[in-house]
């Protein structure tokens, strides 16, 4: 694991986490509503003469398949390093000069910490806090001004599904 950088404030492993997209990845609702699509879109190929729709079900097979496989696999539990001179987050370290700033959402394992970069192309990185947010706040604010919460889209729960940082 690489060093933060000059002195170490703060220092925790996330707590653990249920997979996420486990309500619709139960074999039960999955498969049924997969199956029930791919037979709709090759039905669609066969009476429609259109072959764009065998790839669609082959899409929408390889969609299920990867979301049952992802949702039975344990989130990791990364160590996470606040330092003076930035934030580690598992083996990625992000610099003061990489972050615009930081906001707090309460998620239902505890504490989500969002820290924004300066790309805004980019996802924010996200993690949990093991502590209240009194003292999550104040932690970061020693490093980071707060900034307004971005809204949710599509990217954010893929990033959180497979765990980009």
């Amino acid at each position: 694991m690489q060093e933060v950088r000059e002195q170490i404030l703060a220092e925790w492993t996330e707590p653990e986490t249920a997979p996420p997209f486990t309500a619709i990845a139960k074999p039960a609702i999955l498969f049924p509503a997969a199956g029930g699509l791919i037979l709709i879109f090759i039905l669609i190929g066969l009476f429609g003469h259109d072959s764009s729709f065998y790839f669609a079900a082959v899409v929408v097979l390889a969609a299920a398949a990867a979301i049952y496989v992802q949702s039975s696999r344990a989130m990791p539990r990364l160590p996470i390093r606040v330092g003076t001179g930035g934030v580690q987050v598992g083996s990625r370290f992000y610099g003061l000069d990489e972050l615009a700033g930081f906001w707090l959402e309460n998620a239902e394992e505890g504490i989500s910490v969002n820290l924004e970069l300066k790309r805004t192309a980019l996802v924010p990185v996200s993690f949990l806090f093991d502590g209240s947010a009194a003292q999550c706040r104040t932690l970061f604010l020693e490093i980071l001004p707060e900034v307004e919460p971005r809204e949710h889209g599509p990217s954010d729960a893929v990033n959180k599904w497979i765990r980009l940082r």
